[in-house]
Order: C-alpha cells, then structure tokens, then sequence
C-alpha cells in the first residue's frame, strides 16, 4: 500500500497572525505569555504592548475564577493572602501571597514587610508606614516600582490619617493617595501618578475635624474618588458624621455628609456597589444571650442637585460579616471566623446560602478573622517605566525593557 508522504512546516496550515493575536493569546493566563515572548520578535512586540495589556485585562475580567487579595485583622506586618474559588465556589487556592508568587528580590524590601493597601488590574499597592513608601506591584509577572513617598518633612510624631490606590480610565493613569496629619494640626495631601513617576501635593487643610476616617488603610474608588469609612461617633456626640473622600484627578478634598445616618450602629465600612458608594453599618438587636448583630447597606443616590441614603439590603444573620460584595450582588462573609459563605441576595432578603470552606479543628490556613479585601485579576499591566526590574524564576534580571507606562 502507497504510503502519503509527511506534510513539510510549510505546507501545515497556520493561522493567521490577526486570529493569533486577538483571539487566542489574549485568552491565555500571565505566566504562558511571559514564556512566549521569546518565540519571535513580533510576539515580543505584541505580548509587551500596552494595548495588547489592556485586551488581555478584559478577556482575565470575564473568567469565572473569582480572585481576591485580602488582609487579616490585627496583623500589623502583612503583606496579604491569595484566595480563589471557581464559578461554581468550590475553594481552589487559600494561601499566602508570598507563598504563591515570587518575593520581590530587593534587599531592601525585604527587611520590611509592607501591607496591602489596594489592589487594580493586577496591581497591588504595598505601604510601608514606618518610612512613608509605597510599592507598585505585579505580583503574578514579579515586576515592582518603588513610588517613593510624598515630600515633605515626614518625622515619626506625623500621623497617616488614610492611603489608596486606583485606577482613572478617563486619564489611563493608576494613582496613589496619601493623607499626612502633622502634630501642628495640618494635612497635607498628596497624589502619585504612575504615568509621571510623581508626587504632588494638592491640598493642605488645618480643620482637624474634617477627618473622619476609621480604616486608614483601606478605601474604595467611586467616579475617581477614593472614600474611606468613617468613624463612629458615641450617641451622646452632638456632631454629624460624614465620610471623607478625595479626588485623584483634581487631589482636592470632598465630603459625603451621613447626617444621623450612623446612630444606632457601632461599626460602618465603605464599600462599592455597582459604581456607586455603598456603607455597610452593623448594630446589636436584642441584650445578652438574644442579642443578634444585624448588618444593614445603604447606597447613595444622586438625583439631580438632590443626595440621599437609600438602604439596599440587610444581613440578619448570628456571627455574620461582610467581607466583600461582587458585581453580581452575591456577598463574601465570614460566619464567626469559622466559614467563608456567598450570600445570594434578592432585593431585601437572601435566598442562597454557598459554604465554600470550613475551617478545620486542628486547620492553621485561616487562623484570624478577615478584616479587609480587594478585587485581583492576573494581568500584564507593567508598574512602572523603562527602568522596570523584571525577575526570573531564578532571581536574576532578564534585563527585559518595559514599555512606558502600561
């Protein structure tokens, strides 16, 4: 029997390098693209573009593994851990950040151990308080930019009233807030762009009543507007609480007065809602052993010249804390530190209850109550410019050159 002769490469079909390019690379993870940059100079051209970079962000977005970042309460030194679950919330990944990517290879990094402070397009934004330094970080591609802080005479006695991070689509540019109260009763404000590796500051404010800020550390972005919770005041306090926010674009100061929004609860935590700044505020029903805490959401409406608080939903439920709430309306909480749940919400009441992870008696992977958490999407988003570090696998420099500004 005749046999068919062996087809050369010449004659195998290829596709075309359009399909290639929009169609199949930008589906595939960070890590496989990093590697296959060396396969031909216009895949190291393509795979390292900026626009090739953004459309490989909205094809990560759309994976039905849901990431997040997140920091557990009273750990001062902590960089943040990895946690992951698929579309159908079954536990994939539970681990420390450091664990599950490579350290960032700076001596002098590593001496110290910043915290996560906000996380955007594969971003993390690192702070360390003990010096005022922010780092830029891509953790899943090891690149890093050192952001410096804002300057200024920084000395131990000044205070960080609030730190954050986001992303402004309308400028393409990531930026970074920083609030510094100094003993003499001024904040200064300040603003880091990552398009122009540089601080300014925009404001300075001697009103030290105007900072009615709870969580420092943590802050949501709303319509380019960074908020952090607020505090709240004891009953007897005859003031009207408010939360602070500020403009990353103009780095001025902004308001959201609450009015008696706050009274009768304890505790109240920012969040965003489908593009709107939502407040999670938890009080106590009932005394003693009937006491159940109940977490209420409310969402502010703008109408016109007209701003109002609507309440969206409550979580009645014992032990019950809010921890996240996805785009789909479905809420991450811990029960009693003891369970990790996705609340299925329907207009006022949840119908769906999913635990997706139960901690073990003698289990050392969840050991502490989550207290903050952060959106995460693998990306190729670069953190800094030309002068970016990049890393291997076996710690030496590719001496690879970053594209200015991704």
């Amino acid at each position: 029997m005749e046999q068919t002769p062996a087809k050369s490469e010449s004659e195998l079909p290829t596709l075309p390098d359009d399909v290639t390019v929009d169609m199949i690379l930008p589906r595939l993870p960070v890590k496989p693209l990093t590697r296959f940059k060396s396969v031909s100079k216009f895949w190291l051209s393509t795979i390292s573009s900026n626009t090739f970079a953004k459309t490989h962000l909205k094809f990560s977005s759309l994976s039905n593994t849901k990431s997040l970042i997140y920091k557990e309460l009273f750990s001062y030194r902590n960089r943040g851990s990895y946690l992951s679950f698929d579309e159908c919330d079954d536990m994939k990944e539970f681990v420390n950040l450091e664990d599950k990517y490579l350290n960032i290879n700076d001596p002098r990094y590593t001496r110290r151990a910043a915290r996560v402070v906000g996380s955007c397009n594969g971003l993390l934004c690192m702070f360390d308080s003990d010096v005022l330094e922010f780092i830029l970080w891509n953790s899943v591609m090891n690149q890093y930019r050192n952001a410096g802080g804002p300057e200024f005479n920084y000395v131990l006695n000044d205070d960080v009233a609030g730190v954050g991070f986001g992303y402004i689509s309308s400028i393409d540019d990531y930026k970074i807030g920083c609030l510094v109260h100094s003993e003499e009763g001024v904040c200064r404000v300040s603003v880091y762009s990552l398009k122009t590796g540089e601080w300014k500051e925009t404001a300075s404010i001697e009103e030290k009543g105007f900072f009615s800020i709870e969580r420092r550390y943590y802050s949501v972005l709303v319509d380019d507007i960074i908020y952090w919770s607020p505090v709240v005041r004891r009953e007897y306090e005859d003031k009207e609480s408010h939360i602070v926010g500020l403009n990353l674009i103009s780095g001025l100061l902004t308001k959201v007065p609450l009015g008696n929004l706050l009274t009768g609860y304890f505790d109240a935590k920012v969040f965003e809602i489908k593009g709107c700044l939502s407040l999670c505020c938890n009080s106590v029903v009932g005394r003693r052993r009937r006491a159940k805490r109940v977490s209420d959401v409310w969402t502010f409406k703008k109408n016109g010249d007209k701003h109002s608080w609507e309440k969206s939903f409550s979580i009645n439920m014992e032990g019950i804390t809010l921890l996240y709430i996805f785009e789909s309306g479905k809420c991450l909480v811990s029960q009693n530190s003891n369970q990790l749940m996705l609340l299925d919400l329907s207009q006022a009441e949840y119908v769906e209850v999913t635990v997706f992870w139960q901690r073990q008696r003698r289990g050392n992977i969840y050991h502490r109550a989550i207290a903050d958490v952060w959106n995460y999407t693998e990306s190729l988003i670069s953190p800094s410019g030309i002068s970016a570090r990049v890393v291997n696998e076996d710690g030496g420099e590719t001496g690879e050159r970053i594209e200015e500004h991704a």
